[in-house]
């Protein structure tokens, strides 16, 4: 069987999420991806950058009605998606900011989305680019957050006092720069999904080109025909207290 026999058959019960990064950038795009899973049935959850986030927006995702009844899920992306390090690897809350800096931005963002999301957003937490300070992890737990998500392989795992909802395949995936041709990204995307009882795939809907709706769409729909996929939301994922206190 070829990879991509592979990956668009899987012979083994899974459990699958959705998570578009970058909420509150490129909206109608965003829209348009919500419709799409709506129209099908699909959960889908949105990480929301809360600086990013406008009341117009808000406003569009409730009155089409783009909310948890249809399986859309919405948590916070980091605070206003900026990389505050001089050098390495870009990170918003990363060595460069001091604790007061860090508590500060998160607070002030989980407030401003609470103030335009409502009873729609979950208590997760996706740290831009997948990454932050294990210290950080603290603030997030202080602050009432029930789980954060990375990336499978994150090094805040060892080390996190929340739960650990990672994804597992970036939809997107670049190798020296350059986006995967299909059969490759499908080569990739077993190799990730190997062992893993629950697969998580990460996309950013403003970049996603046409090609990319149709293998998504293309993807979710024989995973929906084999049987073998369970499609869930993030907040299914939650502690049980965690889902019982948001």
């Amino acid at each position: 069987m070829s990879d991509i026999e592979a990956f668009m058959n899987p012979s083994k019960p899974l459990r699958c999420f959705i998570r578009d990064d970058d909420g509150g950038w490129d909206d109608d795009k965003l829209l348009r991806l919500l419709r799409a899973f709506a129209d099908r049935g699909l959960p889908i959850d949105v990480a929301m950058i809360p600086i990013a986030t406008t009341s117009a927006l808000a406003l569009r995702l409730q009155r089409e009605d783009l909310n948890a009844a249809h399986g859309i899920g919405y948590h916070q992306h980091g605070f206003a998606h900026l990389n505050h390090e001089t050098q390495g690897r870009k990170c918003e809350f990363g060595g460069s900011r001091s604790w007061p800096m860090q508590h500060a931005d998160i607070a002030d963002g989980q407030q401003r989305l609470r103030d335009l999301m409502g009873s729609a957003l979950d208590p997760i937490f996706t740290p831009p680019w997948n990454r932050c300070l294990p210290q950080t992890l603290s603030l997030l737990d202080e602050l009432g957050f029930a789980a954060i998500s990375t990336i499978k392989g994150s090094a805040l795992a060892a080390s996190a006092p929340l739960a650990q909802i990672p994804v597992t395949i970036d939809f997107q995936k670049r190798s020296n720069g350059e986006r995967l041709q299909w059969p490759e990204f499908c080569g990739y995307a077993n190799k990730q999904m190997a062992g893993e009882a629950t697969v998580g795939i990460m996309l950013h809907h403003q970049t996603m080109t046409a090609e990319d709706f149709q293998h998504l769409f293309e993807l979710l729909a024989g995973w929906q025909r084999s049987g073998n996929v369970e499609f869930c939301a993030m907040r299914d994922l939650l502690p049980a207290c965690a889902v019982a206190a948001a």
